[in-house]
């Protein structure tokens, strides 16, 4: 049930919040839930509503859900290497 009303605020706020806020939210969700995907479709669900083909990277227009991709596997390694309270993360 956490789960699906973290889902629903995420994608609820992609349509109503900007993203700087709605990702960083998703990426905090990415350390209470596991695995926590959804943060990957969060973002080509904003690309796909509002990205645009930028000149400065040959028209591509998902550089978001790129970016995104990176610091998800990124986040994946530190994650799976912190302790918390002398319990790891994993």
């Amino acid at each position: 049930m956490k789960r699906f009303l973290a889902d629903a605020f995420l994608f609820i706020g992609a349509l109503f919040l900007p993203w700087w806020v709605t990702l960083p939210v998703g990426f905090l969700f990415f350390f209470l839930f596991e695995p926590f995907y959804e943060v990957l479709l969060l973002a080509f669900f904003l690309d796909a509503l509002y990205g645009v083909p930028t000149p400065r990277f040959g028209g591509f227009q998902f550089m978001l859900s790129t970016a995104t991709l990176l610091l998800y596997f990124a986040a994946r390694f530190i994650k799976g290497r912190m302790m918390v309270g002398g319990f790891s993360l994993r």
